[in-house]
């Protein structure tokens, strides 16, 4: 058995740890959403959409649904969340993509 004092350390460090794997997630989640919406502002200030920035988004966005699916199995986001998020970001590509 713990004493209370070494339950309180144990407690902690656990809070610190599940804390920085939270953060990792969530700004990791957050970076390729911005990353994923200003390519496309900027593809489209240029007029010039070609296959391959098509092809670079859509595997940005593939690996954006995997680390989300990996959010909810970490327990890091609900995964009511995570399929508004994926639903969401599946029509902005819908959009985006059928204006060029």
């Amino acid at each position: 058995f713990m004493t209370k004092k070494e339950k309180k350390k144990k407690i902690i460090n656990q809070n610190l740890r599940n804390k920085t794997l939270n953060r990792r997630y969530t700004s990791l989640i957050k970076y390729l959403f911005k990353t994923i919406r200003t390519s496309f502002l900027k593809v489209k200030k240029g007029n010039a959409f070609t296959t391959l920035d098509t092809s670079k988004l859509l595997l940005l966005s593939q690996k954006l649904e995997s680390i989300l699916d990996k959010s909810v199995n970490h327990n890091v986001l609900h995964k009511n969340t995570v399929a508004r998020k994926k639903s969401r970001l599946k029509l902005f590509l819908k959009k985006q993509i059928s204006h060029f």
